[in-house]
């Protein structure tokens, strides 16, 4: 039972207690704002554990020998076990740290130490001590060790020490929040080695142990609040972010520490409150190395590194999508990150893929065609070079004028075939991309009479004249291609002739001056025939 008088000295022990309620009660709060930082919750077991442990001295500060006592004990022990199990908790959580053994097997081997602790007088006994503490009237009373109480303590010590042993190489830890974590078990260490002197009967105050778990466990709830704080502060970015079209993160020790949502929709990543991950679990294998050397270099200054890169992520799914990656290097609490802008690349790069293939397909087309044409053309050519060449014999004989008349007939015919056949590989060269212009020196007005004297035999027997206007204004040579002029006149002519019946078909030349002593020729054609419907010139 406790003492009718309480002793002074362990008002510290009431207060230390009252302290780690209220942080408890904070932490707790704190974990249900944000539950995907399960460190919220690890530090709030922290806390809880210096609760356990003031308890249990302030009883055995009141209470003498007995019962009440030994339980003080078995809850100061019970509360050691429970710090270790939440401080790797919190260690494993905060820092990223896979550790999905840890928690089963310590949680099997905590739970056996309690048992044993509970059930057994092994870790404490069933005796007591009494110390003589300075500054402290009356004898302080408390269970003596059973003989795997030194074990035990030098499993929590060591336990410890291990635990600051991990903080010190994780350097990738806010640094603001790494000291204050390294500082915070130094202090509760020191103290812990204090009441280890204590206890073995050297001279001391009292113990101190339990304001190091308070010292300790305030440090860990300042972590918990400046992050909560930090967290605060970026919803205002989130909600920039949220309702953007493009894929937003934030890496920092090579872990996804920032996402929008456009970037949980491209990655199938879980959403924007869920756990930080290796941003390189969402990079295809193939593309991973470029990846990683792209982020270092962007941390180690920048150097040499172009401000795009194009690769390939993984999603969820299984599905491989391309993105284009803009990055830069920024501040992300107080530490250095890389922003990265990611777009989706994928269906443009299929549809440009489609595009080449197609436009590919097309030239292999265009190429096959003109080859066709070219062929066709070397076959009509020689024979027809045979029929000019016989014409020009015949010319060369005695004929009487309508003979010779129908010969010349022939070989205009022929040459105007020729020239077809001409247009015919123009075209091939057109369609393949080739084609050039062959510029001459040539006479405008003699070549529309030839082509009114090629039309004629197109008309017949069809009660249908030909007319020539060349005017005066037309000189008596231009430059340009002549093959392409004679071709234009002789389309308009036939055109004209296959579809008048009656009348009369005529074609006229005239010139326009222009600036710079160049002259525009105008052809124009008229005729008799059926010409255009109106539906059709409106349509």
């Amino acid at each position: 039972m406790l003492s009718e008088n309480i002793i002074l000295q362990s008002a510290g022990s009431l207060s230390v207690g009252v302290l780690a309620l209220l942080m408890v009660i904070l932490q707790t709060l704190f974990f249900f704002k944000r539950p995907r930082f399960t460190w919220y919750a690890w530090s709030g077991a922290i806390s809880f554990s210096a609760l356990l442990y003031s308890i249990g001295v302030f009883l055995e500060y009141n209470t003498p020998e007995g019962p009440l006592n030994r339980f003080a004990g078995l809850l100061e022990f019970t509360a050691i076990i429970c710090l270790i199990h939440s401080l790797y908790g919190f260690t494993f959580s905060y820092l990223g740290i896979e550790s999905k053994w840890y928690h089963p097997l310590a949680g099997i081997s905590h739970v056996a130490i309690l048992v044993l602790l509970w059930t057994t007088p092994y870790i404490v006994g069933e005796g007591f001590v009494a110390h003589r503490f300075v500054w402290l009237a009356s004898f302080y009373v408390e269970p003596a060790l059973g003989p795997l109480g030194p074990l035990f303590v030098i499993y929590a010590a060591g336990a410890g020490v291990y635990a600051m042993f991990i903080w010190v190489r994780q350097k990738g830890a806010d640094p603001k929040h790494r000291r204050a974590y390294l500082a915070g078990m130094g202090f509760w260490i020191v103290l812990g080695i204090h009441d280890g002197l204590a206890a073995m009967g050297f001279p001391a105050i009292q113990y101190l142990m339990e304001y190091g778990f308070l010292g300790f466990s305030a440090v860990v709830l300042w972590v918990v609040f400046n992050n909560f704080l930090e967290m605060a502060a970026e919803d205002k970015y989130r909600v920039i972010t949220e309702f953007a079209n493009d894929c937003i993160v934030v890496i920092q020790d090579g872990k996804l520490r920032f996402r929008n949502p456009a970037c949980c929709e491209l990655t199938g990543l879980p959403g924007v409150n869920s756990e930080a991950r290796d941003f390189l679990d969402m990079i295809a294998l193939e593309d991973r190395k470029t990846a990683f050397r792209h982020y270092r270099t962007l941390l180690q200054g920048g150097g040499h590194t172009p401000p795009q890169l194009t690769v390939r992520i993984q999603r969820s799914d299984g599905e491989k999508r391309v993105v284009e990656i803009v990055s830069s290097l920024i501040q992300y609490r107080d530490r250095p990150a890389v922003l990265a802008i990611m777009r989706d690349m994928t269906d443009r790069n299929r549809a440009e893929e489609e595009l080449k293939r197609a436009k590919e397909a097309a030239e292999a087309a265009n190429r096959a065609k003109s080859q066709f044409l070219a062929n066709m053309s070397h076959e009509i050519r020689t024979p027809l070079n045979s029929v000019l060449g016989f014409t020009d014999m015949l010319l060369d004989t005695s004929l009487d004028g309508q003979q010779k008349e129908h010969a010349v007939t022939i070989q205009r015919s022929g040459e105007a075939l020729l020239s077809l056949l001409g247009d015919i590989l123009d075209f091939s060269k057109i369609e393949a991309g080739q084609l050039h212009f062959e510029e001459s020196d040539f006479d405008p007005g003699r070549l529309a009479h030839e082509v009114c004297e090629i039309t004629r035999p197109w008309i017949g027997s069809k009660p249908v004249k030909v007319f020539c206007h060349i005017s005066d204004t037309v000189p008596p040579w231009v430059r340009g291609d002549p093959r392409r002029y004679r071709q234009v006149l002789t389309n308009l002519m036939v055109n004209a002739s296959k579809f008048t019946e009656s009348g009369k078909i005529e074609l006229s030349i005239d010139m326009e001056a222009e600036e710079r002593d160049r002259v525009k020729l105008h052809a124009k054609i008229r005729d008799t025939g059926i010409g255009i419907p109106e539906d059709k010139l409106s349509a």
